[in-house]
């Protein structure tokens, strides 16, 4: 039987039993106890103070707040020092791709300097008809004049190129789609343009066996892109080779290194 006042809990279980916090019992007189703290069921009857059950009741939430505070602030610590330890690498990892202004060049490189493995084929047809070979890691081939040209002496005076030659004109070639439609091959010494001087023309080739993709068609209304930005806007036409027409070409061009020590720059 419990009894329940205005200042605490009495109960009259027949056996001394402890009761823990949410655990039912069952008294002799079929009466359920349900006890919110731990107390002592006697057959004498024990008086349980309120504030004693109150008190049991802060004492145990005090210790489940105090591990779940400890675990919390062991997570959080553990949290910041990962944080930390991520800005770190963050800042190495950006240090090392990203070097400081004055590691910089004054002029960031040409595309055609950092893009483009140079070659040079000297005195193609004839002495001093010096051109450029820029290939690409794709197997693209750009063609163009070399300062050494002859056509650059004694002043770059280039007035007129001319694509009519052979039997179509190169710059009426359209290649379109995957398999470059209307794409013809040429053969090392197959002529791409006849470049003016005045009344004296130059032939210009194509240095290396492959398919022609496009000439430069800027040439026919600007001529006087080759006296001044020959090496990138100037260029003649571009090329893409078989790997095996490259590797015969690649035999007989030379180096960047080896075209300077051979003229002299």
């Amino acid at each position: 039987m419990v009894q329940v006042n205005g200042d605490g809990l009495h109960s009259s279980c027949n056996a001394e039993s402890p009761v823990t916090v949410g655990e039912r019992r069952l008294c002799d007189d079929r009466t359920t106890v349900t006890c919110s703290t731990s107390a002592l069921c006697s057959p004498q009857g024990t008086q349980v103070s309120r504030n004693q059950i109150l008190e049991s009741v802060k004492q145990h939430e005090e210790e489940d707040v105090g591990a779940e505070g400890a675990l919390l602030k062991s997570n959080g610590a553990s949290r910041l020092q990962q944080n930390v330890d991520d800005t770190s690498c963050s800042s190495s990892t950006t240090e090392s791709l990203f070097p400081s202004a004055e590691e910089l060049p004054p002029r960031p490189p040409r595309a055609n300097s950092c893009n483009y493995t140079h070659w040079v084929a000297l005195d193609v047809g004839k002495d001093f008809h010096d051109q450029y070979v820029y290939r690409h890691a794709n197997g693209l081939c750009i063609i163009g004049l070399l300062p050494t040209h002859v056509a650059f002496k004694p002043t770059p005076a280039v007035t007129a190129v001319d694509f009519n030659v052979g039997k179509q004109s190169r710059a009426d070639l359209k290649v379109s789609g995957k398999r470059k439609k209307n794409a013809i091959t040429l053969e090392p010494n197959s002529v791409l343009c006849k470049v003016m001087v005045g009344e004296s023309f130059y032939l210009i080739r194509c240095c290396v066996r492959g398919v022609l993709l496009e000439v430069n068609e800027r040439l026919i209304k600007a001529p006087g892109l080759l006296n001044t930005q020959a090496d990138t806007e100037g260029h003649i036409a571009i090329m893409m080779p078989r790997p095996e027409d490259w590797a015969k070409a690649s035999k007989v061009l030379l180096t960047l290194e080896q075209y300077r020590e051979r003229r002299g720059l």
